[in-house]
């Protein structure tokens, strides 16, 4: 019976590490998804950012491009009437 008790208490003794075990494993998993969740949200702050910058540059040029364009078609205007005139 006595060999029966020490097996009992090993088994015992086990299962307490084993959840000790699963325990750490959980805590280690939950840190790692929430820096996983922290990071996807500064890649997604950086994307967005980006994504702003970027079409306030795309606007900036098309307001260069639709400005440059009416000066152009300005010039030709004037260079028609000046050409009419001569």
């Amino acid at each position: 019976m006595s060999a029966l008790v020490v097996f009992a208490g090993e088994v015992k003794r086990l299962q307490c590490e084993l959840e000790a075990e699963r325990s750490v494993m959980r805590q280690e998993r939950e840190n790692t998804a929430q820096q996983l969740l922290r990071t996807r949200q500064q890649y997604d702050s950086a994307l967005s950012l980006r994504q702003t910058d970027h079409q306030a540059a795309i606007n900036k040029l098309l307001q260069d491009l639709v400005g440059n364009t009416v000066l152009l078609s300005s010039s030709s205007k004037l260079c028609g009437l000046a050409l009419e005139e001569e």
